[in-house]
């Protein structure tokens, strides 16, 4: 590492801490997906969540609200081991009780009722017998999605890493509040979740421990500062930190209420879609299937306003029906679907709009997660692979759905879903969003076959191998890692929206036609493909239900081989503009 390395890590916060407006500028970096890998990410989280205190005027001075942090943190995890130890602590206080009371000679209604709540076979709710049976029954289930958590990455693999996070899990359910985020209880998926934030808040301590060697090359100032960065970024407090997040990011009262789209048995506002393709919330109703009608709601009446096409082929056509792999992506906020670097743009985003609608637009707090960004996330994702969708059967639509396809770089994905829910309002400003853009036109949704092809530097050779018409199985690739194709650097600056949707509707229109071309030779290009690989599973995956292959189909197989391997060196070439179709 470069001395550099720990300058640019200061000049990161400091630009949070000198601000004119600290609040504004941690909002607007989410927003605009302008933050970078190793550059303090779980810092802006936590300003997001509330759990950092971080003021809308210049501070007094940069050091005293980083000290404000440090001591916001020393609190908060402090309190966490409190709450921790409290219940690792025999309690004997009601054995203790109930000899007190058979000394004073209590009825013996009194004690049958109390041997009845401490019996070990009873299912009241009030048994501590009880309780603990169901407390050792959810850590089997956690364990057992534990187990499965990334089974290829080696950081998930880590004994450490499971046994803390299943302590966050457990004490997540575990802990004595009024907020049905936790009384609600563990839930299939969370894990996923809190999977993006351990590995984040994690990698953020790792980073700034690791230049702590470096300190030596600052002034006294920055010393000081750095040093505060490593109490507010502690590796010994990675557990509490992550479990400080997670529980914002769940939470109905004083967060996103995650938990809603979990749990049938927690009541939402009641949501639908409008005809314009925005989402309605319903205060004065409820549903017990939030999560349900959010889906509904994006396959339905938000892709229709937007593609009306793809609406009919998703819903009239192939009859689609969009719980089978909506429900994942909005429970999951996209982990599945994006590899962790680009899923974290997108929650950068999700928390930034979270923290400005609550804090600068909300004084009722009733925001509400189904009104948020994330079902316009859902609905740019649906629009980028919309071509692919338009030319599939059920079968590959499905796959394609529950597969989704790597693309090159989040942010312009992020960008219109923010124009689109925040079309003219201050969101949209803060985020660097001009109000006046147009629907997205043709030229606007690219699809995985107008996708720059990745060089072999810049992907591992896992996958390499993947190409049109395959999908990588789930669990072959690192979450950090899945994506055919390779992220643009980090450091680049995400492509301006009016290079991406024209300047002029001449501009566009050539642009259109230009695209529509290129689209359809990679259409017809893509079709050979298909058929190239399948002749080649037929080389080395070869159909032997009806006994051995005999010499002559081994013959004929190896001659298919050979001409598939010409054709697709001719494909590389047409798709390279060095030869014609």
């Amino acid at each position: 590492m470069s001395a550099a390395t720990v300058l640019d890590v200061l000049q990161c916060l400091h630009g949070i801490t000198q601000s004119s407006n600290p609040y504004k500028t941690a909002v607007t970096a989410g927003l605009s997906g302008s933050i970078k890998p190793n550059m303090l990410r779980s810092v802006y989280w936590k300003v997001y969540l509330g759990i950092l205190p971080t003021p809308r005027t210049k501070p007094a001075s940069s050091q005293a609200l980083l000290e404000e942090w440090e001591e916001t943190m020393h609190e908060k995890r402090k309190a966490l081991s409190q709450q921790q130890a409290s219940k690792n602590t025999p309690n004997t206080a009601p054995q203790q009780e109930k000899k007190k009371k058979s000394r004073f000679g209590d009825s013996d209604e009194d004690e049958d009722e109390e041997a009845k709540v401490d019996n070990p076979l009873s299912n009241d709710l009030s048994s501590a017998y009880n309780k603990d049976f169901q407390r050792q029954k959810l850590e089997k289930t956690i364990a057992k999605d534990m187990e499965r958590l990334w089974s290829d990455d080696p950081f998930f693999e880590s004994d450490e890493v499971k046994a803390n996070m299943t302590k966050v899990l457990m004490d997540f359910c575990d802990e004595d509040t009024d907020d049905e985020s936790h009384i609600a209880g563990y839930r299939q998926g969370m894990h996923e979740i809190l999977s993006l934030i351990f590995y984040v808040v994690h990698k953020d301590a790792e980073f700034v421990h690791q230049l702590k060697p470096r300190m030596t090359e600052l002034d006294d100032a920055q010393e000081d500062d750095f040093s505060i960065l490593q109490a507010v970024c502690s590796p010994s407090a990675v557990t509490q930190d992550a479990q400080l997040i997670f529980s914002r990011l769940m939470s109905t009262r004083r967060g996103l209420g995650l938990v809603h789209w979990y749990h049938g048995s927690i009541s939402s506002p009641k949501v639908s879609a409008s005809p314009t393709g925005t989402i309605q919330v319903f205060a004065s109703d409820t549903s017990d299937n939030a999560v349900v009608d959010v889906a509904n709601a994006v396959q339905t009446s938000m892709i229709k306003a937007m593609d009306e096409p793809l609406w009919k082929k998703l819903n009239q056509e192939l009859d689609v029906q969009a719980t089978s792999y909506l429900l994942r992506w909005l429970r999951l906020l996209f982990v599945r679907e994006f590899s962790f670097s680009q899923a974290s743009v997108l929650w950068d985003a999700i928390l930034a709009e979270f923290s400005w609608r609550v804090c600068e637009e909300d004084e009722e707090n009733t925001y509400n997660i189904a009104d948020s960004i994330v079902p316009h996330i859902a609905v740019s994702m649906l629009l980028f692979i919309s071509n692919d969708l338009l030319e599939a059967d059920y079968s590959y639509a499905l796959r394609r759905l529950m597969r989704y396809p790597p693309v090159e770089d989040v942010r312009p994905l992020l960008a219109k879903s923010v124009e689109r829910r925040h079309r003219g309002s201050r969101i949209a400003l803060i985020a660097g969003i001009m109000p006046q853009l147009q629907q997205p036109s043709a030229a606007t949704i690219t699809t995985p076959l107008q996708a720059p092809m990745p060089t072999s530097s810049t992907v591992a050779p896992s996958q390499q191998s993947v190409g049109f018409g395959t999908l990588p199985p789930p669990g072959t690739v690192p979450p950090q890692q899945r994506s055919t194709v390779a992220a643009s650097p980090s450091t680049a600056a995400p492509p301006s929206l009016a290079s991406t949707y024209g300047t002029t509707a001449a501009a566009r229109k050539v642009e259109v036609e230009s695209v529509t071309s290129l689209r359809d030779k990679q259409l017809r290009q893509g079709m050979v493909l298909a058929s190239i690989i399948r002749r080649m599973e037929g080389k080395w995956f070869p159909d032997t239900s009806q006994g051995p292959l005999t010499d002559e189909e081994i013959a004929k197989s190896d001659e298919d081989y050979i001409v598939a391997i010409a054709e697709l060196k001719k494909v590389r070439d047409v798709l390279l503009n060095s030869v014609s179709e």
